[in-house]
């Protein structure tokens, strides 16, 4: 895998994840599916694409403010398919009072589903990362001694052998 870390490719699936996500169904009504693309989709889509292209930055040329941003787009994506999911939700709800007049299935799809845990999937990779990242570049203060303040012993010459020995 060439050196890079586990949480690296974590965080690259996470982003093809919420891509695949974007562009399946999230919706079923009547047996009829609507992908994401066909609504907010396109935002997830963004996200996930930002997100990979902040994360091979970042590793070419680490800077925390890229794993904050492609945490951004994290975001911006677990924020738009919570509001669908909830909006989906909520027409379900609608849907089953009025089961009795008009027999609708409303439920929500896999692609919504997926692109919402797969962005709290990289969210959670860029935390790991980041946590990792600081851990093995910190030194405790008490392990750093300036150089000015080593102390040397002094060179120590051997006695001269005694001749009676």
């Amino acid at each position: 895998m060439g050196g890079k870390t586990r949480t690296f490719w974590w965080a690259l699936v996470s982003c093809a994840l919420m891509a695949i996500g974007a562009l399946g169904p999230w919706v079923t009504v009547l047996g009829f599916s609507a992908s994401g693309t066909e609504g907010d989709g396109w935002i997830v889509l963004l996200a996930a694409f930002l997100a990979v292209g902040l994360v091979l930055w970042h590793d070419r040329s680490p800077r925390p403010w890229k794993l904050a941003a492609a945490g951004l787009a994290a975001l911006a994506a677990f924020g738009t398919g919570a509001y669908d999911w909830s909006e989906i939700e909520s027409v379900a709800a609608e849907a089953e009072e009025l089961e009795g007049v008009f027999d609708l299935s409303v439920s929500v799809g896999w692609g919504l589903i997926l692109c919402t845990i797969a962005s709290v999937s990289l969210a959670a990779a860029l935390v790991v990362h980041w946590v990792r990242h600081r851990a093995a570049s910190f030194t405790p203060a008490s392990a750093q001694v300036p150089a000015e303040a080593a102390i040397v012993a002094p060179a120590v010459e051997e006695p001269p052998a005694r001749p009676d020995a």
